[in-house]
């Protein structure tokens, strides 16, 4: 579980928490960056299924980087399932393109290229 005390305020709103999340990812600082894109998933107001599968699928990437390569396929799939529930074939097809980046890296070229296929067939 993540260590909700490396977020700042409350007060910081989404699209600061998700600029705030960035700037740590740069800065190679993976924890830091995840508690700032789980803090944005959880005042996302109702209705932002899309921008959800994009936190979770941000969520994702930082767990990759920090070689949870297990954390990062469960947050995949939780933010592919999010995107389909969205309809929204530009997160779907996001969330399948880093499917296969992280198949691609684990070695799986069959499968990242299924999933390449895929997702160039939504975009």
């Amino acid at each position: 579980m993540t260590d909700m005390r490396a977020v700042p305020s409350v007060k910081l709103d989404v699209d600061g928490l998700i600029e705030e999340a960035r700037a740590a990812e740069r800065a190679s600082r993976f924890d830091a960056a995840r508690a700032r894109y789980e803090a944005a998933l959880y005042r996302l107001p109702a209705g932002e299924a899309a921008t959800a599968s994009a936190l979770i699928r941000w969520i994702a990437r930082t767990h990759e980087a920090s070689g949870d390569m297990g954390a990062a396929m469960d947050c995949l799939e939780a933010a592919l399932a999010t995107a389909r529930a969205a309809e929204s074939p530009a997160d779907i097809a996001h969330a399948l393109n880093f499917g296969g980046i992280l198949r691609f890296r684990r070695g799986k070229l069959e499968e990242a290229e299924d999933l390449y296929c895929q997702a160039r067939e939504m975009a």
